[in-house]
């Protein structure tokens, strides 16, 4: 997946999780699907507790700027 379009979708899924769109069951779907494209274990943090006033665009592009730390 190009960046443009793994940006587009994980916009998409942080916008539906975000602002409830469907069932409980269809956010699980939706944040487990985000973190298969981007796995970053702060998604939940970024969304909805350490940066609550952010845009969804700025949600995604600090989630996405998520790099593993190397051991």
């Amino acid at each position: 997946m190009e960046e443009s379009e793994l940006h587009a979708r994980c916009l998409a899924l942080v916008r539906m999780i975000r602002w409830g769109a469907g069932s409980e069951e269809e956010g699980d779907r939706r944040f487990a699907e985000l973190q298969r494209l981007k796995p970053n274990p702060n998604w939940a943090d970024i969304m909805f507790h350490r940066f609550p006033d952010l845009s969804d665009e700025e949600v995604v592009n600090e989630g996405l700027s998520y790099r593993p730390l190397a051991l």
